[in-house]
């Protein structure tokens, strides 16, 4: 917990800085997510919602950074069920605007970088086997996740702005190994099972909001 305190203690400083000098702005914003876990076999994607904010600092009119904190609804669709995880994201991404953002006030922009996620809900009403149909009788999703983040998004002179993101999972989301019974009553036997792949999350988002500066 102190790591993770510290960790995002150390994303927002740029911003804070930023505030002093005068530049910052803020975009509430909220969107669509379409959720899916890789690899998962005979599953569709999962609609949920995303919602929250961003704040960005533009260094000169086309280059900026941008962070936020972002509650995403994600999980899969598999074999009948659809497990729910979700998590809080905190991006820390370089923003580019293709036309002079300083004196047009709108236009395209492009935004990557990575993405730490810190797991908020794992919804197992009904979800009795993990993604490979093994019982799953505890827990076996890690607590922090860790991702890359792309998009692109068009912002109008308003302030409003449209924007279309993909979240790729890096890290293994799941345990190593894990306990599980071999029968579906109680449990009469148990065992550790040691997993031979990794899965990750993937997330394509389409999101709204408006951006206003301090």
């Amino acid at each position: 917990m102190k790591k993770t305190i510290l960790l995002i203690m150390c994303l927002a400083m740029p911003l804070l800085t930023a505030r002093a000098q005068g530049g910052l702005a803020f975009t509430p914003r909220a969107g669509l997510n379409l959720a899916t876990i890789v690899p998962t076999s005979g599953g569709s994607l999962k609609p949920g919602l995303n919602f929250g904010f961003t704040a960005d600092y533009m260094f000169n009119a086309q280059w900026g950074v941008e962070t936020g904190l972002l509650y995403s609804m994600q999980g899969a669709t598999f074999n009948q069920l659809s497990p729910s995880l979700d998590y809080l994201n905190i991006p820390l991404l370089l923003k580019f605007y293709f036309t002079d953002y300083l004196i047009e006030s709108m236009g395209f922009y492009i935004v990557a970088g990575p993405q730490i996620s810190l797991m908020a809900v794992m919804d197992k009403v009904g979800y009795t086997t993990d993604f490979e149909g093994k019982l799953m009788p505890d827990a076996i999703t890690k607590p922090i996740d860790f991702g890359a983040v792309i998009g692109i998004g068009y912002e109008l002179d308003t302030g409003l702005s449209f924007s279309a993101n993909i979240n790729w999972g890096l890290a293994n989301i799941v345990n190593d190994s894990y306990k599980a019974y071999t029968t579906a009553g109680q449990a009469t036997s148990e065992q550790v099972i040691q997993r031979d792949k990794a899965y990750t999350n993937l997330v394509f988002q389409l999101n709204f909001g408006y951006r206003f500066t301090l």
